[in-house]
């Protein structure tokens, strides 16, 4: 329903009571305190937008003689999502609003699933405008307004409600999104001979930084015969090279001579960025031999210092939210996860051009993601992403060193401690605050 004359979608989670009997999407409590503050800021509901449901029915349970609702399944957000993904097609509208918990799972269930969909929350997804390549549109998801109502007595609670509907609206004039293509941007190398003279390169005219990433046996190096895979090194956000390292395609002594190569980069003054810093460092010292000299950032790290919201750090979640790129790795995640009860994965089955493409990708985007937030990083936010970086060097190498620790001296604390709690455990329930309390 709805005229939709500033083309945006708002897509809610399920019709309550009111809006079963009047066949309309919120015009009960919870979409009259929205509508009121949409009326406060100007815009009318009906007028200027249009509205659906993430599914059509409502969902409720009965409890004696009265109908409580309740959360939509994840089997009928799918079952009922294609309604309004066709509206979609049709109307073509500039900006779509997820509001609430099961309109963002709906959207986004086969992008970003998980069983139990705590992935797909409004605390991970609020206050951002997502460039989205299935409609081209902007996504904007929002907590529904029934979790503002519910605490419309909570000043901190409604006043982040207020702010994040003020963001939305602040969009409503900005032009439709352009889409960053990383595929073409990826140079593969396969051959022996110019994986050497491009590493020989590299030595003789180092960059200024670049970004690099690996394609691992697993997630950790210790066990004997993890390999680096292929490696992806990025200087310009216009051009990413891949190649083999520890791979079949090359014999063992070409092996070794990349890999000696490589290291000479690693140790070079040019200033280095990854995706996760302390994973490229215990891999580049425990197979290597050489820990990475120069760090500059961690694009992880400085995520979390810019925006330290749970599950919201890694460079895919931050590739799509930013620049709408989408799924580039699924060709390559089934050889990239743990067999079952192993330490080694599959990469060494992977097609080495899906591999490689997959890997400089990866290096590609993290450039490019460094870049923008050093430039929406303060002083003071910098001067916390280089701090944080030296822990992260110190974490990595306690990782490969561990740390000296006198067992006897532990294991006596502990028992001292855990005498000490009990004597007190045993005072507090004796107290009169406790007597009264079980009374």
């Amino acid at each position: 329903t709805g005229e939709g004359r500033l083309k945006v979608l708002i897509c809610a989670e399920a019709p309550g009571g009111t809006e079963d009997e009047q066949n309309e999407q919120l015009v009960g409590d919870a979409g009259q305190f929205f509508r009121k503050l949409l009326s406060e800021r100007g815009l009318d509901l009906d007028k200027d937008f249009w509205k659906t449901n993430s599914v059509s029915c409502r969902t409720f349970v009965k409890k004696g003689r009265f109908e409580k609702n309740r959360s939509p399944t994840r089997k009928e957000l799918k079952l009922c999502r294609q309604h309004y993904l066709d509206f979609i097609d049709t109307n073509k509208p500039k900006f779509i609003w997820l509001m609430g918990k099961s309109a963002i799972e709906s959207y986004y269930m086969d992008k970003f699933s998980d069983e139990d969909g705590t992935n797909l929350t409004p605390s991970r997804w609020r206050a951002l405008c997502i460039p989205d390549s299935y409609s081209n549109a902007w996504v904007v998801p929002i907590f529904h307004p029934s979790f503002a109502m519910r605490n419309e007595h909570d000043d901190l609670t409604l006043s982040q409600y207020n702010r994040d509907l003020d963001f939305a609206i602040s969009y409503l004039d900005k032009e439709p999104p352009v889409f960053y293509n990383p595929y073409d941007k990826v140079k593969i190398i396969k051959d022996f001979a110019s994986v050497k003279e491009f590493l020989k390169d590299l030595i003789a005219n180092p960059a200024k930084e670049f970004a690099f990433d690996y394609e691992t046996t697993g997630l950790k190096p210790f066990n004997k015969g993890h390999k680096i895979a292929s490696v992806s090194y990025c200087s310009s956000e216009d051009k990413a090279f891949a190649f083999p390292l520890q791979h079949p395609t090359f014999t063992i002594p070409q092996q070794k001579i990349l890999c000696n190569l490589w290291i000479e980069v690693l140790q070079n003054k040019s200033k280095k960025v990854a995706a996760n810093l302390k994973f490229e460092d215990v891999w580049s010292q425990r197979i290597l031999g050489t820990p990475v000299s120069h760090w500059e950032s961690c694009t992880m790290n400085a995520t979390h210092i810019l925006d330290n919201r749970g599950s919201f750090s890694g460079l895919k979640f931050q590739s799509y939210i930013r620049w709408g790129v989408d799924d580039y790795d699924k060709t390559t995640r089934q050889y990239l996860q743990s067999k079952k009860g192993s330490e080694f994965n599959r990469v060494l089955e992977s097609p080495l051009n899906e591999l490689l493409l997959y890997n400089g990708i990866d290096s590609l985007l993290t450039l490019k993601l460094h870049h923008e937030q050093m430039n929406e990083m303060t002083d003071r936010q910098k001067e916390a992403n280089q701090f944080f970086k030296e822990g992260l060097i110190a974490l990595a190498d306690i990782q490969m060193n561990g740390i000296p620790a006198n067992r006897k001296y532990y294991v006596e604390t502990d028992e001292e401690i855990e005498g000490i709690m009990f004597a007190l455990i045993k005072e507090l329930l004796a107290s009169e605050e406790a007597a009264l309390f079980k009374e």
